[in-house]
């Protein structure tokens, strides 16, 4: 594998059979209809992490900022300013203490709750290889993902996933894109305004 970030067809990449299935799978659904068809649990993530539950395992961003190996991404003066951050948590690999991850957790009127996590995948020694079938969109010129997953419940998430050369980002909103087209412009507004690192 190359390093940094690669464009590879699902078809070259080592990963098993099914995966590749799943892959053909989700290109087909998106193509047809606008959305692929996955389990309950794929799409209920962001709203279960800000269950009472869990609330111990939430940071404010400042607090979980001081616990990564890098400097996140400085969201200040972009549209996430328009939406309330409920909080920030931490993961990845780690590094004599500190992370290489964060997600960041908003509140907007017309999205809901929208997660954005930050991957240092060169901090972790990590590749990242995007699926080339899977590009649809761009952030900022860099090649990116527009997917909608939504259950047999009609439960849904829409994502943009993009990498640049040092990191990885993923903006989830638990909204049905395929049903409502502002949902998709929102979270490329939302993702073209993160400065690039």
């Amino acid at each position: 594998m190359e390093e940094g970030v690669s464009i590879v067809s699902y078809k070259d990449q080592p990963i098993p059979q099914l995966f590749k299935d799943m892959t053909e799978k989700a290109v087909k659904e998106m193509e047809e209809r606008g959305y692929t068809s996955v389990e309950e649990s794929d799409v209920r993530t962001i709203s279960r992490v800000l269950e009472p539950r869990f609330k111990d395992l939430m940071l404010s961003y400042d607090e979980a900022a001081n616990q990564l190996v890098k400097e996140p991404a400085n969201l200040e003066g972009t549209p996430f300013d328009d939406g309330e951050l409920l909080g920030a948590n931490t993961s990845g690999s780690n590094h004599d203490g500190k992370w290489t991850d964060i997600s960041r957790f908003y509140k907007f009127d017309d999205l809901g709750v929208v997660k954005l996590k930050e991957v240092d995948f060169i901090t972790s020694r990590g590749r990242i290889q995007v699926t080339e079938e899977l590009i649809n969109e761009d952030v900022n010129g860099i090649p990116a993902t527009y997917l909608v997953n939504v259950s047999n419940s009609g439960a849904a998430v829409s994502l943009v996933f993009w990498a640049t050369d040092s990191k990885e980002y993923t903006l989830y909103a638990e909204k049905n894109g395929a049903k409502d087209e502002g949902v998709k412009q929102r979270l490329l507004e939302l993702a073209r305004s993160i400065p690039a690192d």
